[in-house]
Parts: structure tokens; sequence; C-alpha cells
């Protein structure tokens, strides 16, 4: 693992991780104007996440390291962002 990265590293993390944040953010706007349940729409989004993160893992041989350090921890934040990504769907159907 490097221990530094350089400017072009930095720079093309940076754009790939907005981007990334735009779609998500267009993609549960999109999907918050549909007649799925909120939980249905994201429970999809969690199960594509989650499949994109073992893909992921896959490909570079590093599955195991999934696994969290601190599951409890881990499992609060999950509960959490659940209820977060809730409210955000929610809210989102009831803007005009």
């Amino acid at each position: 693992m490097k221990s530094s990265y350089s400017d072009f590293e930095a720079v093309g993390f940076s754009l790939t991780a907005f981007t990334a944040w735009v779609l998500a953010d267009s993609t549960i706007k999109l999907v918050g104007h549909s007649n799925l349940p909120a939980s249905e729409v994201v429970g999809f989004l969690g199960f594509f996440m989650v499949v994109f993160l073992l893909l992921h893992g896959w490909w570079r041989n590093k599955v195991s390291l999934l696994w969290p350090i601190w599951p409890k921890r881990q499992f609060v934040r999950s509960c959490l962002d659940l209820i977060n990504c809730l409210c955000v769907v929610v809210a989102i159907r009831h803007l005009p």
C-alpha cells in the first residue's frame, strides 16, 4: 500500500467520488418519485451496493476485508444510515 499519492491521483479520486455522489443523488431523486414503497427503494439501493462491493472485493481478491473490524459499531451505523435513507426517500416524495 502506498503511503502517499500524487496530485493527479488525488484529483482523479476527487472527481470520481463527486461523480459517484451526483449519480447516487440523481438516482435516489428519480426513484423517489416512483410508486414503490420507501423500504423497497432503500432495499434495492442497498442490494446493488452490496453486489458492487462484493464484485470489487472479488476482483481485487480482498473480499475478507469487507468484514467490519467492530461489527456492533458497524451495525449501529448501518441502522442510522437506513433511517437516513428512508427519511430521504420519504422527504423526496413530499417535494412539489
